[in-house]
């Protein structure tokens, strides 16, 4: 077999959200789907750098390139919360945004070039999306919620509309996201409705052999204010004088944590609720399924 016929086709991702080393607590939902794409084709991740996070490096079969956009100690633009919700509590992180999207836009140009890659999958409609129509080479836009739904300015619009007008495809991972890119104005017959999976077969299994609780409510997810857990422990109470059994474990991390603790003091919720902070996605070797895991001590 020649080297043009062994040559596999190459994937460039962009994407601002990303694991910046193994086990990282950060939501790992585009490595997921990135991994399960390297056998087809030579994947390769463009996201932004973090603090100790290596600029390059090989995880699970995917090339993951992280690009400088601040002095090191400064970047820290995504983490711990998301873009949105950081420039919100630190509004001088807005200083960050130009540098981020523009460095972005250079080593993808760079990569495009130097690595010969043909398709890109840009996460999110905006920056990533943008990008990715400006690189000359055929592209997916998924969106996963806060770009469409965020940024709803007359000018963010339009280029939100640019960005599904330009691309070959795109995904939004639910019916009423599509509904929301047709109220946008944007042509919705190359949208396609794609939910964000769960791995049911090798990561998230039951084991036969535990119990499963019926009185026991789980909430994963990051602590900012866009998951609505502050709604849910606002139910909690009228729940538990139906079921006094009751009890709700949180399993995750961010910046409205102290904020959520203290409402579960207010609302006398001491004994029903427990904050198990950052649990790793991967699993416990010493267990056979995740239910068993969330159920350890941390």
């Amino acid at each position: 077999m020649t080297g043009a016929a062994a040559r596999r086709p190459v994937l460039l991702v962009l994407a601002s959200t990303y694991p910046r080393w193994t086990g990282d607590p950060e939501p790992g939902f585009v490595h997921e789907l990135s991994k399960r794409l390297a056998d087809d084709f030579r994947v390769i991740v463009l996201g932004p750098h973090a603090p100790d996070a290596k600029p390059r490096e090989m995880l699970e079969g995917v090339e993951v390139v992280r690009y400088r956009y601040a002095p090191e100690r400064w970047e820290t633009l995504v983490n711990d919360g998301g873009i949105v919700t950081n420039l919100k509590l630190q509004r001088w992180k807005l200083l960050l945004v130009p540098g981020f999207v523009l460095m972005q836009a250079w080593c993808a140009w760079r990569l495009c070039r130097r690595e010969k890659v043909d398709v890109v999958h840009a996460h999110w409609l905006v920056p990533q999306g943008l990008i990715a129509a400006g690189l000359g080479r055929p592209f997916l836009v998924t969106s996963h919620g806060a770009d469409l739904y965020a940024l709803r300015s007359g000018p963010m619009q339009a280029l939100k509309r640019l960005v599904l007008r330009q691309a070959q495809a795109a995904t939004v991972v639910s019916r009423a996201m599509r509904d929301a890119v047709a109220a946008l104005g944007a042509d919705v017959s190359k949208v396609s409705v794609v939910p964000m999976g769960v791995d049911m077969a090798g990561r998230f299994v039951p084991d036969a052999a535990v119990q499963r609780s019926r009185s026991e409510l789980l909430f994963v997810g990051r602590l900012v204010e866009k998951k609505g857990l502050r709604y849910l422990l606002d139910a909690l109470p009228a729940v538990l004088r139906e079921r006094p059994d009751v009890t709700l474990s949180i399993a995750g991390f961010g910046p409205d944590e102290e904020r959520l603790k203290a409402q579960v003091h207010e609302l006398g919720l001491q004994d029903a609720v427990r904050f198990l902070g950052a649990v790793a996605q991967r699993i416990c070797p010493r267990c056979t399924g995740a239910r068993r895991c969330l159920s350890r001590p941390l």
